[in-house]
């Protein structure tokens, strides 16, 4: 009968000299607490049961220890005679440690040095989205990039940027070489990775610069171009069409041809993603190119994907 009763208590050790505690529980069954020698010295200290103080995984993170412990001594005695006795502060078994809370390493700790990537990584994550926003129109919208940019302050070149605060370094901007109307500018500029991955930074195409946007593809010969935002968002235009998209097998942008290879379709994994594949032509030479574009502007998920998929 007694092993159907389940009886929730806490050991109290008595105050020095004083008597033990006898417990009574209806039905026969009481329990009477024993105290070895060697506890005495104990005796104003807390002894963890087996319940959840002596988890191996603390609120505060810490691993309790596990070596073994002196504990009390229970008597369950059923009509006045004994049928158990067994200690009730031993530790309990570690718990696996793939169970085991493991705190984030503090970055304060003198022997944690954090490197520069780490560092910007925590800043732009404490910032947040809206912070980001906050800043750049607060801080980075006036900031002018120190060297020449005498082609994007060109007059001639005015129609062609989509924004009058996105400035153009000489230094790192993409030259056309060869277009029908003789002019080498495009707002694009090389992005250096490492040694073995670069890729082009451009503005989204206006009309009148559409061609020239193509043109870039096939002199460069990218295989991939990654759009990251919509054609109109908030009611403003960010992207003239450049490619066909209204079902338009083959369609011309000035001395360029552009013929669609495989029709839009969503990416699998991505189901706002939309890819295609082109063939871009332009004096006589013919280019192929995997375009990846938003029906639906997202933020890093789907493009952390899509950056994987480009450096492959």
């Amino acid at each position: 009968y007694y092993r159907r009763v389940i009886i929730i208590y806490r050991i109290v050790y008595p105050a020095r000299g004083g008597a033990l505690p006898s417990v009574r529980v209806e039905g026969g069954i009481s329990i009477v607490l024993t105290m070895p020698a060697a506890t005495k010295k104990l005796a104003k200290r807390r002894v963890h049961t087996r319940g959840r103080a002596d988890c191996s995984v603390a609120i505060d993170g810490g691993r309790r220890t596990v070596g073994r412990r002196v504990g009390a001594h229970v008597k369950v005695a059923v009509g006045g005679r004994i049928v158990n006795m067994q200690k009730v502060a031993e530790p309990r078994a570690p718990i696996a440690t793939k169970f085991t809370r493991k705190l984030p390493e503090d970055k304060s700790l003198p022997s944690h040095k954090a490197s520069v990537s780490e560092l910007w990584m925590d800043e732009v994550a404490a910032l947040g989205i809206r912070g980001i926003r906050k800043e750049f129109v607060n801080d980075l919208k006036s900031y002018v990039p120190s060297g020449p940019q005498s082609a994007w302050e060109c007059e001639k070149n005015y129609d062609k940027n989509r924004f009058e605060d996105i400035r153009l370094l000489d230094c790192t901007r993409v030259i056309l070489r060869n277009t029908p109307d003789n002019e080498d500018y495009i707002h694009a500029s090389y992005v250096k990775v490492d040694e073995d991955f670069m890729f082009i930074c451009a503005q989204g195409p206006l009309k009148n610069t559409a061609q020239h946007f193509l043109i870039m593809i096939v002199q460069e010969g990218s295989k991939v171009v990654l759009q990251l935002c919509q054609a109109v968002e908030d009611g403003r235009e960010q992207c003239a069409e450049y490619i066909p998209l209204d079902g338009t097998e083959c369609k011309d942008y000035g001395a360029v041809r552009v013929r669609v290879l495989e029709k839009p379709k969503h990416v699998v994994s991505l189901k706002k993603v939309v890819r295609t594949k082109l063939q871009i032509t332009y004096a006589g030479v013919s280019h192929e190119v995997r375009f990846d574009f938003p029906q639906i502007y997202q933020l890093f998920t789907d493009y952390n994907y899509m950056r994987e998929y480009v450096h492959k």
